[in-house]
Parts: structure tokens; C-alpha cells; sequence
């Protein structure tokens, strides 16, 4: 990645100011004590040979710099997709304004080729969508939605925001799609719009 060596000098250079997430401190503690573990029972039961106190010492402290550099590597990985998916969307944004002739191009043939759908392909694919996505069983699809861009950027994973985001967002989305879903049909497809009624009774 373009933002790895600098990202990289920087956490090299002060690991101890790379701010770790609650969820990367949970890994890294449940990581290391699974380890201490293993080795205490591998200890006991004499798949290896028997650790002296130093030594037992020394490979703890190899495990806690490796779970630590890695850790460290999690936490700015989020940094790095962060500044990576900005530069990416101001790619886009670039390229969508100036080849806005494209754009309405691509609009003006995309709503053609849906106008020429039949009634009841175009209310099954209206049904399709808004259950996706506002439906009953979407919350779950949001959840995981969610905790995936939250550990992408390397935010906390609040499940107070997540299930706030879920209680307003999902709601508003669905009063606006209906809303546009009944303009247009009623505009475009009267019989579209009765048929979608019936099956929303």
C-alpha cells in the first residue's frame, strides 16, 4: 500500500503513541494469555523441555513484542484504508464530474431498459430492494454491515451507535423509497402501482 512507509516509520519510530482500540487490546490480551496457557501445559506435561524461570520469562517476552507489533500493524491498517478509500472517492467523484455526459448517457439508457420491464418484474425488484435492506429480517444485514466498516477503519465497534444507526437509518431509508417508489410508479405505471399496493396489503 502507498501510505505504508510512512505509516510504517512513523509506528517504528513511536509505538508507544499508536492509540490501540478496545476490541485490538481484547485480542491481544486473550492471544497472549492463550498462550501462556500452552505453555505452562506443554511445561507440565514435558513436550518440552523444562523452562527455567528466565527462560520461561524470554519466550512470554517474544510472544508480547510479536502480539504487539501486530497489534500495532491492525491499528494503523485503519489509518491506511482510511486515507486509501478518500483517495479513492475523490478519484471517483473526479471522474464522475468530468465525464458527466457519460454519466447521463448510462442514467438515460439504465431507465429505458427498466421502463421496458414488464409491471411485475419492476414491483418484484422494488419488493427485492426495500426488504433487503429496510425489511424485517435487514437488521442483522446492517449489524454485520456495520461492525465490518467499523473494523475496516479501525473504529470501536459501539453496539449503541451500531443499534442507533439501525433504529433511525433503515426507517427514514424506507419512508423515502416508498415515497419515491409510489411518485414514480403512479407516474409511470399506474397498473405497476396497484400491483404493488395489493401486494404490500
Amino acid at each position: 500500500m502507498i501510505f505504508d512507509p510512512v505509516l510504517g516509520t512513523y509506528g517504528d519510530k513511536n509505538p508507544t503513541k499508536i492509540e490501540l482500540s478496545h476490541e485490538i487490546k481484547e485480542e491481544y490480551t486473550a492471544e497472549f494469555n492463550a498462550f501462556k496457557d500452552e505453555l505452562e501445559v506443554k511445561d507440565l506435561l514435558g513436550l518440552i523441555p523444562g523452562l527455567s524461570p528466565a527462560q520461561r520469562r524470554e519466550r512470554l517476552q517474544e510472544k508480547v513484542t510479536e502480539l504487539w507489533r501486530e497489534s500495532r500493524e491492525s491499528a494503523l491498517n485503519g489509518i491506511k484504508n482510511l486515507m486509501a478509500d478518500g483517495i479513492a472517492i475523490a478519484a471517483f467523484a473526479g471522474i464522475v464530474y468530468f465525464n458527466r455526459h457519460v454519466l447521463a448517457h448510462i442514467r438515460a439508457f439504465s431507465n429505458r431498459a427498466f421502463l421496458s420491464l414488464s409491471d411485475p418484474v419492476k414491483v418484484f425488484i422494488f419488493i427485492l430492494i426495500t426488504d433487503m435492506f429496510v425489511g424485517f429480517h435487514s437488521a442483522e444485514g446492517w449489524e454485520v454491515l456495520l461492525e465490518g466498516i467499523a473494523q475496516h477503519f479501525g473504529l470501536p465497534e459501539s453496539k449503541a451507535v451500531i443499534h442507533t444507526f439501525i433504529a433511525t437509518v433503515p426507517v427514514m431509508m424506507d419512508s423515502v423509497i416508498k415515497f419515491w417508489i409510489f411518485s414514480y410508479l403512479t407516474q409511470f405505471s399506474a397498473a405497476g402501482s396497484a400491483i404493488y399496493e395489493r401486494m404490500n396489503t
